[in-house]
Formats: structure tokens, sequence, C-alpha cells
């Protein structure tokens, strides 16, 4: 891990990646990458006190439900999905994340996970959960989404690049030991 640290700090200040030749990268590398990542917008409409837990009755639930349901006729008719989600969510997490969540399986509660698998990019869905309604927009991951993500797997194929040469120019053969890789216990973050 030192040996990474260090390489990684002299390509840092011998090569520097540009915002452009990363957002390249992420371009040709991009499957790789977002891996499982998924992106969606929502419109979250609570069926339950955000700060005590406590379920509304029954009649705020079916209101709560008739509004997500105009709320999807709405977008369904032409309605811009955002300006709606600005106007109705209460997702509180919407000021962090107002562009989408990028999450992977089992970030989400698994309904708005299902939810969101069952739509392609763009394409909008309503589910219910423990929460309460999700309007929810499968939006595309971009670039700007994934960038720490990109710029570490640059940096890795880089140094592995770098590795190579190395090994090369000094004629130095590795070689993987089976017997001691399979004894090694590793340790997951």
């Amino acid at each position: 891990m030192v040996y990474y640290e260090k390489l990684s700090e002299k390509l840092e200040k011998d090569e520097p990646f540009t915002e452009e030749a990363l957002s390249e990268y992420y371009t040709e590398n991009k499957k790789t990458i977002d891996g499982d990542s998924k992106k969606a917008k929502h419109i979250l409409i609570l069926t339950m006190d955000p700060q005590t837990g406590e379920v509304f009755s029954e009649d705020i639930q079916n209101e709560k439900k008739e509004l997500a349901e105009s709320l999807l006729e709405r977008i369904n008719g032409g309605e811009d999905f955002d300006t709606l989600m600005k106007e109705y969510t209460e997702d509180p997490g919407l000021a962090t994340a107002p562009d989408g969540y990028v999450f992977k399986p089992g970030d989400m509660v698994p309904e708005f996970e299902q939810a969101v698998d069952s739509v392609s990019e763009g394409g909008i869905t309503l589910c219910k959960s423990d929460y309460g309604y999700h309007i929810i927009k499968r939006v595309p991951i971009e670039y700007s989404d994934m960038k720490e993500q990109v710029k570490e797997v640059a940096m890795r194929s880089k140094i592995t690049e770098m590795l190579k040469d190395w090994e090369k120019e000094n004629d130095i053969k590795v070689e993987i030991n089976e017997e001691v890789m399979k004894s090694v216990k590793w340790r997951q973050k």
C-alpha cells in the first residue's frame, strides 16, 4: 500500500490527470467504472413522520397516495419532473442530491431499487416503501457523479502500466506463488 501511495504521489506530481483526460477515460471505461451502480431522482411523499417514525393515519395515507398518483399523471401528461420534485418532495436529501442519487444494490430500500430496475433510463415509475410513495425517474450516470472513482481507477491503471514498463525495462519477471496467495487471509474494508 505504501508503494501505491508513493507512486500515486509521483504520478500526480509528474503527470497530473486533466479534467479532459479523466472525462475521456470515463467515456472509454464507463461500464467498468459504473459497475452495477444506478442513478435516480424521486419525489418522496411521506406516509410517516420523519422525526418520530410514526405512521400517519389511514386517511392521511390515502391523501398522500392520491397526491402521488396525481403527480405521476401530471408528469406523464408532460409536466416537468424536476419542477414538481422541487415543489412537492418531502425528501430531506434533496438539498444534497438535487441531481439524483447514485447507488449500488443494497444502498436503498428494496422497493425503490426494484422500481428503478423496472424502468430504463428516462423512465418514470411509482412505488411505495415504509417511508411513503416514491415517484421515480431513472437518469443516466454522468462523469461528474463518478469523478472520484474515475480518478482512482485511472490512477490504478496508469500505475499498473508503469509497473509493467519497469518490469520490461529491467528484465524483471513477476511470478505469483499460488500457494502463498491461497494462504493469505484478506481483510475487507
